[in-house]
């Protein structure tokens, strides 16, 4: 059985101490906040809240109902959000 230091050093670089640091860092000249990225979805939205990324079912005159393009988006989203250091939680909900 494994526990929960047996993983130890296996977390991606971005984890490590110092990530964000120096001109060579992925995140050297990233802001602070998402909430002005310009990209948008067709049939989600995507918002940053401190730790949380909200991803939202955008089609309430349609029941949210799942297009081609919903799950493209729908992935596009969450490797969005696992990729943000900041975020710690991914929640899902609809309009």
């Amino acid at each position: 059985m494994t526990g929960p230091g047996d993983h130890a050093g296996t977390r991606p670089a971005a984890w490590r101490d110092g990530w964000d640091e120096g001109g060579d860092s992925l995140f050297a000249d990233r802001e602070p906040d998402r909430a002005d990225d310009p990209t948008e979805y067709r049939t989600l939205t995507y918002e940053v809240t401190g730790r949380i990324a909200r991803i939202t079912f955008n089609r309430p005159d349609h029941g949210n109902a799942i297009t081609a393009d919903t799950p493209v988006e729908l992935a596009a989203t969450v490797e969005r959000a696992d990729l943000d250091p900041r975020v710690h939680v991914i929640l899902l909900s609809g309009r």
